[in-house]
C-alpha cells in the first residue's frame, strides 16, 4: 500500500483520429493488491467548480485512482491520518486529458477545482461508497490557494463544519 499520493503516467497514444488512453489494467491492480469495487464519473460544466474535500473512514476507507478524461483540474489532497508525519499536509496536482492519473491513498481527503469548462473526471475506488462513513471537509476553510476565484460549490461541501 502507498502512504503518499502517487502521480502515474498513463499509456497515451495520439494520431490524426484522436487519442487512446490506457488508465489501468489487471496487472496494475494485482501488483498493488487493489480491488476496484466502484467506478464513478463526475461532469462539471463550468470552470471554477470545486468538488470535495471527501474521504471515507473506518472499514470503508479507500484508495482512489483519479483521471481527468476531459478538461483540466487542479487536484488537492490533504493527509487526514492523525498519526502520520504528514498529517494536514496538502498536495496539489494538475490533471488533464487522460495523460496522468493520481493515486489517492487511504486516509486522504480529495477534492478538485475545474480549470476549464466541460470537465469529465473518472474515479476508480477500492471500496464501496457508504454515506454514513463519508467525511466532508469544507474546502474553503483549508487555506487552499484555489487557482480560480469564481467558485461554484455544492451546499453539502460549503456547509460542512469539519475543519482540519
Amino acid at each position: 500500500m502507498i502512504s503518499e499520493p502517487l502521480l502515474i503516467n498513463n499509456l497515451f497514444f495520439k494520431d490524426k483520429r484522436g487519442h487512446f488512453c490506457k488508465i489501468a489494467h489487471k496487472e496494475f491492480f494485482i501488483k498493488r493488491k487493489y480491488n476496484v469495487n466502484q467506478f464513478n464519473i463526475s461532469y462539471s460544466k463550468t470552470s471554477g467548480t470545486i468538488r470535495g474535500m471527501h474521504l471515507q473512514k473506518k472499514k470503508y476507507k479507500e484508495i482512489k485512482i483519479v483521471t481527468c478524461l476531459r478538461g483540466k483540474i487542479y487536484d488537492v489532497l490533504v493527509d487526514c491520518r492523525k498519526n502520520s508525519k504528514t498529517y494536514k499536509k496538502k498536495y496539489t496536482f494538475k490533471l488533464n486529458n487522460c495523460k496522468k492519473s493520481l493515486i489517492v491513498p487511504e486516509g486522504y481527503a480529495h477534492g478538485f477545482q475545474t480549470l476549464t469548462n466541460d470537465c469529465l473526471v473518472a474515479y476508480l475506488h477500492t471500496n464501496f461508497y457508504k454515506p454514513e462513513y463519508e467525511e466532508t471537509i469544507n474546502p474553503l476553510k483549508l487555506k487552499i490557494n484555489w487557482p480560480l476565484k469564481n467558485i461554484i460549490i455544492s451546499k453539502k461541501d460549503k456547509n460542512s463544519n469539519i475543519i482540519l
